[in-house]
């Protein structure tokens, strides 16, 4: 707990409510205090069908004098005012509150600079929203809180984790001073877990009201570092800033952080910082004798590892600032490349950052699920598939998305049972990453219903019919956990992802020994090759290289997956567009794009095979588009599958649903193609259609009829909603003064045909198509005022590029249905 904690508890907290536009946040509970705020967990709601809320991080302002004491304040209800009399002394006392005020929003916004700048994504805590009152100085900043819990509320367990967390957090520090920022408090309240329990579990950076910038030399009047973190020199030499505002503020912070974990609790000593070498500083004997006598460390580190250690821990907090002279490491940086030293010497330094990235688990899962469909393991006789997915690689989780998103196949239900450590963290953890999982899955953890509270588990507002059963079993990813967890059944398919990798090659060759049924059981192996299990008399054992010599290589991945996945996109474009042109931009486009193509061609085979085709045929090609043109049952059933896995994609990406205020917040934005990927909103989550049945698409002149609304499900709702949004924008359209501009400056025969050509598409648009406009071809214009005004004329018409698009969405499912034989033949798909 912080030393801040032990002050006077301030006259009147924030307590109840405090409603924010566009937000009402309730306080749950206080977390911390520091020199200048004080931290909430609350819950936000937004919009008024919002009951469940997202757990966020909310910061009041709170300064504190300099002796320590509150300043006074009243209680406004939802907000806390300071207090201030007129007296001059008064008056100067406001002004430094208002420079502190002044720092905590200068924080903020770095913190925002961070969040936003591509090397520093992923280790700093995204900010939502900041607000206050000028004149009384209050001031708030909200905070995405989709992590665990912080390192002082949740310490490392053992030895290894300890060194984990260290590496990891002095990486997270060093990405910010590559930036050129010092943190300035760093402290365990500070450091946030992320993916706790898992291979790629690392820690993100909170509270920058500290920072400054040493680069450029603005050093700040910075609230005071909290106790017992703070270095030496800034204990002693604060008004020397050239001296004292450096990285190395930072290493001695996390040094302490390291000293504390390692030795119950306790700080360094002034011994230990300014002891002349690491063997005699008291840290060194205490390590020993630690590694002697206490049970949990006993056999854990050989003397070499020990010595290694204790000289990483005394060149954390040295006094000696000086690196060349064995002082103190000169930034967070030297020190995590210590630290991962130790983590080779110890083999437990973790996979994903350093061998395969997240892309390559991608592409990995999505071939492995292409090349060992799971249909092909399912057994005849039940309505279920058992997949096990045992071990911490990063590996679990896309195979996790792909299998919920891309594997949906009639009467089919999937049954998946994730085995891990510290399992019930990363149930937590994918709740928080995918809202929506908890409404479209039923959850068991260790044979226990699990609810959890982040949804409300009869919530059918996206599915009637659940996705899958989940069971997550806290368990060794071994032969026999594996088998325990199952309660001696034998599943369909297995990948087992553990980052011991011996252990996985150990389990697999068990578990192909054991089986009597056949079963698919791939295992990511150290070397990759499969070696020794590939003379098994089981044909489906499978190794999963993962390292940079064994991995599949994007371009061996781009000739089957993504290629497949590039004509359903090409379906989707534009006709007429250069195949070379799209190619290009379809690589080089957004995440999203790709992964919801990939889920298209990997969930049409699983479609199919649920109707008795294999498109990877010939003659399956064939019955299946017999089976779409009749549009019999099992054509109607293809379209309510097609929408359910579309549903399952969207959840795995961790969308959900928008209230209809929130939908008119952000639609037909020019540049947004309906999707609010940073408050992960998308209008097309909603209930799969009823029973099966196709309902038929509503004509255009329907949309705007109120009485039609009734006979249609959610999607065609939603659909009716958006077409009258955007039906209300183009009332109020400035096109037409734009073009009434444009001819008054075309100057040249070809300028005022291309204006005249332009009012010719701006009409086609506005009745519904786009191809006048696609067909345009600018000449070169005159003056720098008509290619502004064009310009502009492009930005207002964007949004009717979009709504021409949207406008026939209602036939997406048909359409792919439709395409899937192009899509197979394409290239030699099939055989």
């Amino acid at each position: 707990m912080s030393l801040y904690d032990e002050l006077p508890t301030p006259a009147a907290p924030l307590t109840g409510q405090l409603v924010h536009e566009p937000y009402r946040i309730v306080v749950e509970e206080k977390i911390s205090r520091g020199a200048s705020n004080i931290c909430y967990a609350v819950r936000v709601y937004t919009g008024e069908s919002d009951t469940v809320g997202k757990p966020m991080i909310l910061k009041e302002f709170y300064p504190i004098s300099n002796d320590e004491e509150f300043y006074t304040t009243r209680d406004a209800q939802q907000q806390l005012h300071f207090l201030f009399s007129r007296e001059d002394s008064e008056i100067r006392l406001k002004e430094a509150v208002r420079r502190q005020r002044e720092a905590v929003k200068n924080a903020y916004a770095l913190q925002e600079t961070l969040s936003n700048n591509r090397q520093t994504t992923g280790v700093t805590v995204y900010p939502i929203a900041a607000w206050g009152d000028e004149e009384q100085l209050t001031y708030y900043t909200l905070h995405k809180a989709d992590w665990g819990d912080s390192l002082e509320k949740e310490p490392p367990k053992n030895l290894r984790e300890i060194l984990r967390v260290m590496y990891s957090a002095a990486d997270s520090v060093a990405r910010m001073n590559a930036q050129g920022y010092v943190h300035g408090d760093l402290k365990p309240e500070n450091l946030l877990w992320v993916d706790r329990g898992t291979a790629s579990s690392h820690i993100v950076l909170f509270d920058f009201d500290c920072s400054f910038d040493y680069k450029n030399r603005k050093y700040p009047d910075i609230p005071r570092c909290t106790p017992g973190y703070t270095a030496p020199e800034l204990r002693s030499d604060r008004n020397n800033p050239r001296a004292v505002f450096r990285p190395s503020l930072d290493v001695y912070a996390l040094g302490c952080i390291l000293f504390r974990l390692i030795f119950d609790g306790d700080y360094p000593t002034e011994a230990d910082e300014n002891s002349r070498s690491p063997e005699d500083a008291p840290l060194a004997s205490r390590l020993k004798e630690k590694c002697n006598t206490n049970k949990d460390w006993r056999g854990m580190l050989s003397e070499q590892q020990q010595r290694q250690l204790a000289a990483i821990l005394w060149r954390s907090i040295r006094n000696e600032r000086d690196p060349r002279f064995l002082g103190r490491y000169g930034s967070p940086s030297a020190l995590a490349a210590a630290l991962g030293d130790l983590l080779d010497n110890l083999g437990i330094r973790q996979l994903p950052a350093d061998h395969v990235s997240r892309a390559s688990y991608t592409m990995l899962s999505a071939e492995i699920i292409d090349k060992y469909p799971l249909y092909r393991y399912k057994k005849a006789d039940t309505p279920f598939l058992d997949v096990v997915l045992a071990g911490i690689s990063p590996m679990r989780d896309a195979f996790l998305e792909h299998l919920l998103s891309a594997c949906q196949m009639l009467d089919t239900t999937l049954r998946v049972h994730i085995i891990s450590p510290h399992v019930q963290d990363y149930l937590n953890q994918i709740l928080c990453t995918y809202p929506a999982l908890g409404k479209v899955v039923n959850m068991t953890l260790d044979d226990k219903p699990y609810c959890g509270e982040h949804y409300a588990p009869d919530d059918t507002s996206i599915v009637t019919e659940k996705l899958a059963e989940l069971y997550f079993c806290d368990a060794p990813a071994t032969a026999d956990g594996i088998s325990a967890c199952l309660n001696g059944a034998e599943a369909d398919y297995y990948l087992l992802v553990d980052t011991d990798t011996d252990q996985n090659y150990l389990a697999a060759e068990q578990l192909a020994a054991q089986r009597t049924a056949s079963a698919f059981i791939g295992y990511t192996d150290g070397r990759g090759d499969g070696f020794g299990l590939r003379d098994l008399s089981k044909p489906d054992t499978s190794p999963i290289g993962c390292n940079e010599r064994f991995s599949v290589s994007e371009q061996a991945f781009q000739s089957s997956i993504v290629e497949r996945a590039f004509q359903v996109h090409r379906h989707y474009s534009d006709a007429n567009a250069d195949e070379q042109r799209l190619r290009q931009e379809f690589l080089a486009s957004d995440a999203y794009n790709q992964s919801s193509s990939i889920r298209a061609a990997l969930s049409l085979s699983y479609e199919a095979f649920s109707i008795g085709c294999d498109l990877k045929q010939k003659q399956g090609i064939q019955t299946w588009n017999l089976r779409i043109s009749e549009k019999g049952e099992a054509y109607r059933r293809l379209l309510w599958l097609e929408h359910r896995a579309w549903c399952a994609f969207m959840v795995m990406q961790g969308y959900t649903q928008p209230s209809r205020e929130q939908i008119r917040a952000y639609a037909f934005r020019n540049d947004n193609d309906q999707k609010n990927t940073r408050e992960k909103l998308h209008p097309c989550l909603c209930p799969s259609r009823a029973n099966g049945l196709e309902l038929p698409p509503p004509e255009h002149p329907d949309w705007d009829s109120e009485a039609a609304e009734s006979q249609y499900d959610p999607l065609d709702r939603f659909s009716l909603f958006f077409h009258r949004l955007c039906a209300d924008k183009c009332t109020s359209t400035n096109m037409q003064p734009l073009l009434i501009a444009m001819a008054a400056y075309a100057e040249t025969d070809k300028e005022k045909a291309f204006v005249s050509a332009l009012q010719n598409a701006c009409a086609a648009m506005l009745s519904g198509t786009n191809k006048l406009w696609d067909d345009l071809q600018p000449p070169a214009l005159s003056s720098d005022t008509l290619a502004k005004l064009f310009d502009a004329l492009t930005a207002e018409s964007k949004f009717l590029h979009e709504y021409n698009r949207y406008r026939d969405f209602k036939k997406s499912d048909e359409d792919i249905l439709k395409a899937a034989s192009v899509i197979f033949q394409k290239n030699n798909f099939c055989s």
